[in-house]
């Protein structure tokens, strides 16, 4: 049990307070899922013994929002550690509902069961987190560990088998979330190209974001659909090896290609839909895991970055296959490697405390407009997330019950009205659409998704 009493409150840092600004719920709530289905039978008990496990190692997970003597907003560590603490429901719920930090915990476990058509149990297992207090890292940091624990309380425990155990956590570690730092070395290291991030900054604002629809379009479904606000897909393992070959060819990564061909599949889905384009810049959002090394034992938080990638339409090939397309692909390698190599991202954090200082940040970015065309987040393998024992299939498995399906969706916000979360699992990509549901209708969403599915699968 964590017991660094000197620990909480902890202020808010700059990248926590955005998005507690940025919550405009029930429409645009800052709130993201890990949804799991299982070919066997999750216990509710069961499941609730083991978030209370979990919740005495995982600070972040038992806090709420309150306000310091002089109103700045800070961290609060509940007393009661049990009470209401888990969230269990028969019937799926909206994995993406709103979260009230100054009333509620920052996370819910709902799990629910059902009986498919040849009579055999299934269950659904889905955590939802807000943004404020997690990223997708730190909560798949914390999902492992539920599923962990109740691997351990179960009677069929494949602890035996040699499923890994908890990390020990550094609690203090809390205190350096969304902080660069570096040490006087890495200072004097990155120092030569710390202009690179003037250029970003700049190009940031300079750059006018064309929004996925007309601005004027934004809250124009007057009938908004029941049921999840999440539709997803998956590649092949044939064509997601295929996808691995076409990025290997061209000497960048499978993410740097995806980024690409998100651009042309919103490039062409506009001229289905005959969009015109209000903006100068295409402009995916993409966050940046800022954890290395020195953070393996830092509990589940909230510490990433975000970058942007910008491209004029005109810089945008369709074709997949001609030489602009595969100089596009050669440019995005080159500037995300450059913002990794050299650490360029952290002038996010920096951008954000400057902010803070002139005017507050809900004044500077909680704001109405469009910043961002869409969002893609990439958690790549997602074994090497979660750490848990697999069957002959390939399958992760859990008390063991095979874990056959999986689903990570992230917010999205005025303006930005899809965000893309992709990850690896069975040798597949998994593509998960969150997308503005009182402005895009389930049919184009629909055709959005099978668009950039078409591009992914192309050989």
């Amino acid at each position: 049990m964590f017991a660094d009493t000197n620990l909480f409150p902890l202020p808010l840092q700059g990248f926590e307070e955005l998005f507690v600004h940025d919550d405009n719920g029930p429409d645009y709530p800052a709130v993201f899922s890990t949804h799991f289905e299982f070919d066997g039978r999750i216990d509710p008990s069961l499941a609730e013994q083991a978030l209370q496990d979990l919740i005495k190692q995982q600070p972040m997970l038992n806090v709420r929002l309150d306000r310091s003597s002089n109103g700045a907003m800070q961290w609060r560590l509940e007393e009661d550690r049990s009470a209401d603490a888990s969230h269990v429901s028969q019937d799926e719920a909206d994995r993406l509902r709103p979260i009230d930090l100054f009333t509620e915990r920052p996370f819910r476990l709902d799990v629910s069961r059902q009986k498919n058509s040849d009579g055999n149990e299934r269950s659904s297992v889905t955590f939802q987190f807000h943004h404020a207090a997690f990223d997708g890292v730190g909560a798949l940091t914390v999902v492992s560990d539920w599923m962990k624990s109740y691997d351990r309380l179960s009677h069929n425990s494949s602890c035996a088998k040699g499923a890994p155990r908890q990390n020990r956590l550094d609690y203090g570690m809390l205190r350096a979330r969304c902080r660069a730092g570096l040490t006087w070395r890495e200072r004097l290291r990155l120092a030569p190209w710390s202009w690179l991030s003037i250029i970003g900054f700049v190009n940031f604002f300079k750059n006018r974001p064309i929004p996925l629809l007309p601005l004027g379009r934004i809250g124009s479904v007057t009938a908004v659909p029941s049921g999840q606000p999440i539709i997803s897909t998956q590649i092949v393992r044939e064509s997601t090896e295929s996808l691995k070959a076409r990025a290997s060819e061209l000497g960048v990564t499978v993410n740097d290609l995806i980024a690409v061909e998100l651009f042309t599949s919103i490039k062409r889905w506009q001229s289905r839909q005959e969009i015109v384009s209000e903006g100068s810049h295409f402009r995916i959002t993409i966050p940046i895991n800022e954890r290395t090394l020195r953070h393996r034992r830092m509990p589940g938080c909230l510490h990433c970055t975000m970058i942007s990638l910008d491209r004029r339409p005109g810089q945008i090939s369709i074709d997949s296959a001609n030489e602009p397309f595969k100089n596009l692909v050669q440019q995005v390698h080159h500037e995300i490697e450059t913002v990794r190599d050299w650490r360029l991202s952290l002038t996010f954090w920096s951008t954000l405390h400057l902010f803070r200082r002139l005017g507050g940040i809900k004044h500077w970015f909680a704001t109405n407009k469009c910043r961002s065309t869409c969002v893609l987040t990439n958690l790549g393998q997602l074994s090497q997330r979660l750490r848990l024992p697999t069957n002959e299939q390939g399958q992760m498995m859990v008390a063991g019950i095979p874990l056959i399906d999986a689903e990570l969706a992230a917010p999205v916000r005025y303006g930005t009205a899809a965000a893309f979360s992709v990850f690896i699992y069975q040798r597949r990509l998994n593509i998960a659409m969150n997308y503005d549901r009182t402005s895009l209708t389930r049919e184009a969403a629909n055709d959005l998704l099978n668009i950039l599915k078409q591009q992914l699968s192309s050989e």
